[in-house]
């Protein structure tokens, strides 16, 4: 399992409060090879799960902001940093998470939102959690 109670100290942690996790998903990676024999050989390529979410946010332009900053510190889906998958949102109420932290990359190179009244911003960005040797 790469997820634990702990963020990793040489890594920035993302600290910016989002609505929820719209989704999450649990990977592994099977190869499977038929071409050379009749036989369906298959082989697990991971140990572990690989988790991705997508975080949804609806942020006034400063909290915006922080999030542009951040994702450009991290030149998109270059430099992995720490994520705490909250059991709670910003309203307090459950949001399905686990509290603990993974180390994630975003899964995008392009921050894409929508401007609404106000210059209040709505958008999803899609976080990968990162595995060894990545």
């Amino acid at each position: 399992d790469w997820s634990s109670d702990v963020c990793s100290s040489d890594l920035d942690t993302f600290a910016i409060r989002y609505n929820r996790a719209h989704s999450s998903a649990v990977e592994f990676k099977t190869e499977i090879d038929s071409e050379y024999t009749a036989h369906e050989q298959r082989a697990c390529m991971q140990t572990n799960e690989r988790n991705s979410w997508t975080l949804e946010f609806e942020k006034s332009p400063v909290t915006f902001e922080s999030m542009r900053s951040f994702f450009i510190a991290q030149k998109g889906k270059f430099r992995a940093f720490n994520y705490q998958w909250l059991k709670t949102n910003i309203a307090g109420k459950p949001a399905g998470g686990n509290d603990l932290w993974y180390i994630v990359r975003f899964d995008t190179d392009k921050l894409d939102f929508k401007i609404d009244q106000l210059g209040y911003k709505t958008f999803t960005v899609p976080i990968v959690q990162v595995m060894s040797g990545e």
